[in-house]
């Protein structure tokens, strides 16, 4: 209705249905109807979800239809219903798993999709879940309610209990928090590409990287040698490969053989392991 609002004629909408509720078909018609009163298409989005995590698996297969839904008619950006609340719970969820600053820096108002370059915006994550409420509210419509938001099975339905009895801080004073944390991201990103530039050379066949950089600059540069020469690696166990640098050892990861000539690190691919 905002989108609408704001830009008349020129919104589209896409509901996914995501197969995990009997009840969502009736709840994209929903949508559907309201849609048709304002005179803006409307599409139903049916996806089937892969093993594992179903959040998770939810979440790409969401992205994934939207992307080719998008590309099917010439949209290049849409817009998500992600708002303050949102980025708060999942600034707690990962902070409870350890993450580092990419995690914290929480969900971007601005990112592209993989692939052709849409762009996805997230305009609602200065706005409080009640405030947006209160919209759907003044515009007389009775908002559907997904039961899950009351299932405390998962992670983020828990945070959220215990977010609504917190009031030391409040909610936007931690959303600033992210925004900060999301701009120091940006710096080290910054700080990384140059400092790649400036030391980290080579091929598949061989990289060399002129240490020196403060250790997590290292480790970027190290998980990026180690793609380039053996297989994608994360953050996390190339840190590891930078502290055991650091302490004059020779190690192994994801296919690559790391060691020290003088003042770089090498990244070869492992020998072949002899047979018998």
């Amino acid at each position: 209705m905002l989108a609408h609002s704001a830009l008349p004629g020129r919104v589209t909408v896409a509901c996914v249905d995501h197969g995990l509720r009997p009840e969502a078909p009736a709840e994209c018609a929903f949508v559907a109807t309201i849609c048709a009163g304002l005179a803006v298409p409307c599409a139903t989005l049916p996806i089937k979800l892969g093993e594992g995590n179903t959040l998770e698996q939810a979440r790409k297969a969401r992205y994934a239809a939207l992307r080719d839904w998008a590309l099917n008619r010439d949209v290049d950006t849409i817009a998500t219903g992600h708002q303050l609340d949102d980025q708060v719970e999942t600034f707690f969820m990962r902070l409870a798993r350890g993450s580092g600053l990419h995690g914290l820096a929480g969900i971007r108002a601005s990112t592209l999709v993989a692939g052709p370059d849409i762009r996805i915006l997230r305009p609602l994550l200065g706005f409080r879940r009640a405030e947006l409420e209160q919209v759907v509210a003044e515009a007389g419509i009775d908002p559907v309610r997904d039961p899950s938001n009351e299932n405390v099975a998962f992670d983020r339905i828990r945070i959220r209990r215990k977010l609504a009895e917190f009031d030391l801080v409040s909610h936007e004073a931690i959303a600033a928090t992210v925004a900060n944390l999301a701009d120091a991201e940006d710096a080290v990103a910054w700080a990384s590409r140059k400092n790649q530039e400036e030391n980290l050379s080579g091929d598949r066949t061989e990289m060399r990287y002129r240490s020196g950089a403060p250790k997590l600059i290292a480790g970027l540069a190290v998980m990026h040698a180690v793609s380039q020469v053996g297989r994608t690696t994360t953050l996390g166990p190339a840190m590891e490969v930078v502290d055991r640098l650091m302490r004059g050892e020779q190690v192994n990861l994801a296919g690559v053989l790391a060691s020290i000539e003088g003042e770089e690190w090498v990244f070869r691919p492992e020998p072949p392991r002899r047979g018998g």
